[in-house]
């Protein structure tokens, strides 16, 4: 059975006619939406209809699509004065509430499960979401990294390591990355595919919403998350790895065509190599680091390159006060087309004395306004 959650003061009016999914309307005066109080998509929580003299309480899946909720399993109603567990056939001027359930009080949000040792969840392409993640079988794991994620934002890991491991296979979507109560240092949440073979487990986001964000986006948040031994690419909008305000690490990562970026960091967001990694596709920017006190950090990484990749503005950038470090690499392979650097508006890149021509490129890099190569 899927976690039940609850909502706090939710009441609204619905337009819904019949026994089906129920579609939101207005707040109520003195209440809020669903989305105002936090409801996720694809979350299950339970709900009251009221009806005239009528009423249900079920257990229904909230969608952000339109929004909607499903009526999945009546708990109890009391239709025409008769109790029982029937739907109501809805006149279309209902009210819905999000109402506590006795047998769901106990809720994550108020009490964590607090890890004793490691942990592994386990996503796989023929996995689901209703499952619970802790057995590598298509009965067993999750379908999709984000339920992953969130499932190990609902624990309390005690300074102990979670991994989520991807089976091989291609993933559509990936993750908003979150807050874990109980981590202690970086090392502890490790999202990890295929460890001999990265280019094996490809995470392929068609659009991520909005070019600012990432198909692994961290934002404002105090936990460090590893990317490691997979592919990651974008096709119409978004980067492959993004952090704003936030720390991500990444290794034996294959970064494939990217439609804005490889590696974003942007508004004192820190992105770190921690373990050598391929370029196999093309980017506006490989290396992109903007804002005051943004920061990547790829120094003494091995980069191999394949299909030598176009770099349609520039391979390293780095603007307004941010920083990258990249000093003692290695570039092997195919090399890369477009300009190999730009700094600008008193940002710095390092490269120790590595020259001009220390990035991959076919074109000259750039300093201006202040901008800083060295």
């Amino acid at each position: 059975m899927a976690t039940v959650y609850l909502l706090d003061s939710v009441k609204v009016a619905t337009s819904t006619t019949g026994t089906g999914s129920v579609t939101v309307g207005a707040a109520e005066p003195g209440y809020l939406t669903p989305a105002e109080a936090g409801a996720v998509d694809g979350r299950v929580y339970t709900w009251r209809l009221d009806d005239g003299d009528d009423f249900e309480i079920f257990r229904g899946t909230y969608s952000s699509t339109g929004p909607t909720v499903s009526r999945d399993t009546v708990l109890v109603s009391k239709i025409s004065g008769t109790a029982g567990t029937s739907k109501i056939n809805l006149s279309g001027t209902a009210k819905l509430s999000a109402v506590p359930v006795a047998d769901y009080v106990v809720t994550p949000r108020q009490i964590r499960e607090k890890l004793t040792a490691d942990r592994t969840y386990y996503v796989r392409t023929d996995g689901s979401d209703s499952n619970d993640g802790l057995t590598d079988s298509p009965g067993g794991a999750f379908r999709t990294i984000q339920k992953a994620v969130d499932t190990v934002a609902d624990l309390d890991i005690n300074g102990h390591k979670v991994t989520i491991q991807l089976a091989d296979g291609t993933y559509t979507a990936g993750a908003l990355l979150k807050n874990v109560a109980g981590f202690a240092a970086p090392g502890d949440l490790v999202i990890r595919g295929n460890q001999s073979t990265p280019a094996n487990v490809v995470v392929q986001v068609a659009d991520t919403g909005h070019e600012a964000a990432g198909v692994f986006h961290s934002e404002g948040i105090a936990s460090v998350w590893d990317i490691l031994d997979l592919k990651i690419s974008t096709t119409t909008r978004g980067s492959c790895i993004l952090s704003k305000t936030a720390y991500v690490r990444f290794g034996n990562v294959n970064f494939g065509s990217a439609a804005h970026f490889h590696i974003h960091a942007v508004e004192q967001g820190y992105v770190e190599a921690i373990g050598n990694y391929a370029i196999s596709g093309g980017a506006g920017v490989h290396i992109y680091s903007s804002g005051p006190s943004s920061t990547i950090a790829v120094n003494g990484r091995t980069v191999t390159l394949s299909g030598t990749p176009a770099f349609s503005v520039r391979f390293a950038f780095a603007t307004d006060l941010a920083f990258i470090r990249a000093d003692s690499m290695t570039f092997s392979g195919t090399g890369a087309t477009g300009q190999r650097y730009s700094v600008a508006r008193n940002a710095v890149i390092r490269v120790n004395g590595g020259g001009a021509n220390y990035f991959p490129g076919n074109s000259a890099g750039s300093e201006s306004q202040g901008g800083l190569y060295y």
